[in-house]
């Protein structure tokens, strides 16, 4: 089969326990320290109201719908969040690829934006297929 010829690849990923146990960990984490340390009073209530509204905000989104990662050979990597309309995307050097954990960073247009996939973010063929497809997938850094 030629490269032209390879069907595209479709990653769903989904949200994430895995990330939503770690962000609520490090924030209550976060706030115990606020109290645990030899600041002001006025001092840990400031940086326990900043952590609070960190975890909202984190919360927010954890809770985000399905994003949608295509590879094909003709059009490299595209991002979608609603499943039609896929944007194309350039991978950064300082994208992160491992077992538990694949820190995508990529620009859409002049955007730089990251993206965390867990591994529990989709099925472990897919995710596997995901790690695989990157690392050979020429990975043409900008």
């Amino acid at each position: 089969m030629t490269k032209d010829a390879q069907p595209a690849l479709l990653f769903t990923i989904t949200q994430s326990r895995r990330r939503f146990k770690t962000v609520h960990s490090l924030h209550m984490l976060a706030i115990l320290a606020c109290w645990l340390n030899s600041l002001p009073l006025p001092l840990k209530v400031a940086a326990t109201g900043l952590c609070l509204i960190s975890w909202v905000v984190q919360y927010r989104a954890c809770r985000t719908d399905t994003v949608y990662l295509r590879y094909s050979p003709t059009d490299a990597w595209t991002i979608s969040v609603d499943g039609n309309r896929f944007d194309a995307i350039k991978l950064k050097p300082n994208t992160v690829i491992s077992t538990p954990l694949t820190v995508l960073q990529f620009k859409v247009l002049t955007t730089h934006k990251s993206l965390l996939i867990f591994s529990d973010a989709m099925p472990a063929d897919q995710y596997r297929k995901l790690i695989v497809q990157l690392k050979i997938s020429g990975l043409t850094f900008d």
